[in-house]
């Protein structure tokens, strides 16, 4: 009848199964593709109602990188890559040469502004908090969390309105906080030594000015 699902055994024990929901399947799934084939047949997820819209997922055949692809009505762009034995991540690029390669085509810079529309790559905090803050760090260590060095974005006001700061570490503790060394504030001021800059450049603490 309509209730009754279809079952597939393997040593009297359910391996596949159809459910009201979907499919179950217990143990591992290997989908076997042709060898030798660029984009051989693998996986696909479509959109019901329109299937000129979905993502394939297939191991090319001919280097063993896994991909990811979309299509939208038109032609498949392939949107993600894994390199097979390296691990290598490529975004917008089906040859990643590092851990992640980003490939953006359009120019990050118009006139004298950065176009956003264009970067390459984007970490954001998603909340409407001032204060906020949000960044990444830099180390060398076995331990993960011996960060060496940050540049991190505060937040002052509505649409992400604020300033950068960038830090290094002063201390050979392990996985520990490391202090704000340069600011540039909404202005363009730069502070050194200090986080509330006054002027183009102020430093808090002595320098040196040597004229070759």
């Amino acid at each position: 009848t309509s209730n009754e699902g279809v079952q597939l055994y393997y040593n009297n024990a359910v391996k596949l199964g159809t459910t009201s929901t979907g499919v179950d399947v217990t143990g591992q799934l290997d989908l076997a593709t042709t060898g030798g084939t660029a984009k051989p047949d693998a996986l696909r997820i479509s959109n019901a109602a329109n299937a000129s819209y979905y993502w394939d997922i297939w191991r090319d055949n001919t280097n063993g990188y896994l991909n990811f692809g979309s299509v939208s009505g038109a032609s498949l762009v392939t949107s993600l890559v894994i390199k097979d034995v390296t691990g290598y991540v490529g975004i917008g690029t089906n040859v990643p040469n590092h851990r992640l390669t980003v490939r953006e085509s359009g120019e990050a810079i118009s006139g004298s502004n950065v176009d956003i529309s264009n970067l390459a790559l984007q970490i954001i905090k998603p909340l409407d908090t001032d204060g906020g803050a949000v960044g990444f760090g830099l180390g060398s260590s076995t331990t993960e969390t011996n960060i060496g060095g940050a540049m991190i974005f505060e937040r002052l006001g509505s649409n992400s309105y604020g300033k950068l700061h960038f830090a290094t570490k002063g201390v050979t503790t392990a996985s520990a906080d490391i202090p704000i060394r340069m600011t540039i504030d909404n202005a363009g001021n730069v502070g050194i030594g200090t986080t509330n800059p006054s002027q183009k450049l102020y430093v808090h603490g002595n320098i040196v000015v040597n004229a070759q």
